[in-house]
């Protein structure tokens, strides 16, 4: 697979498609963002030249490709700002939402090969939670995350191994504050309520 997101060339990308054609990159204005921003077909996201209002004054910005960040989950996600706002949003979202009808109106959108990074509309379907459950088992994409894998995981194993032995020493309240978390944070840790796969 080709990781077309990575260029950010304003240059539109020549490319080769799944029948062995040669196409060129398509865009298509990314839904209530005024024109400002774009998606292509090949998961690049493009904002335009427009005016940034500050106070009395303006300033027009550039048009560029903005980078993508990879998200702890695996997702590749972009940022944009509109209306004094900062919106983040899923890569391939967009794209599906911009290049796949979805006449059934189904709400998650699934990676037929499981390759979180590969947003090509083929790779790309409309699907139910439920189907999207199904093909998660079936292919063996789901499992529990646990410990530091788990995408809201705040502390590492070391971390919590170092909090049960000094929980015999000090209370809760002074842990919270020692590792930055809620004192509720370090009594689930305590009791094993969490991070219960640790000794």
């Amino acid at each position: 697979m080709i990781e077309h997101y990575k260029n950010l060339s304003l240059e539109n990308i020549i490319y080769i498609d799944d029948n062995g054609k040669v196409q060129e990159e398509e865009w298509k204005a990314i839904p209530d963002t005024q024109n400002r921003y774009e998606i292509s077909n090949l998961s690049r996201v493009k904002s335009n030249s427009f005016m940034r209002y500050h106070g009395f004054s303006a300033t027009k910005t550039k048009p560029l490709i903005l980078k993508q960040y990879i998200l702890k989950i695996g997702y590749p996600s972009v940022r944009f700002s509109f209306n004094s706002k900062t919106k983040g949003i899923y890569i391939h979202r967009l794209v599906a939402k911009a290049f796949i009808p979805n006449p059934e109106n189904k709400p998650q959108v699934n990676h037929k090969d499981g390759n979180k990074l590969n947003n090509a509309i083929s790779n790309l379907e409309w699907v139910t939670h439920q189907e999207n459950s199904i093909h998660a088992h079936d292919t063996g994409l789901h499992y529990s995350q646990k410990g530091e894998e788990h995408c809201r995981a705040i502390l590492t194993e070391s971390q919590v191994l170092e909090i049960r032995k000094e929980c015999k020493e000090n209370q809760s309240i002074f842990l919270a504050k020692k590792y930055n978390v809620h004192p509720a944070t370090i009594s689930a840790i305590k009791q094993y309520r969490s991070w219960k796969h640790l000794p």
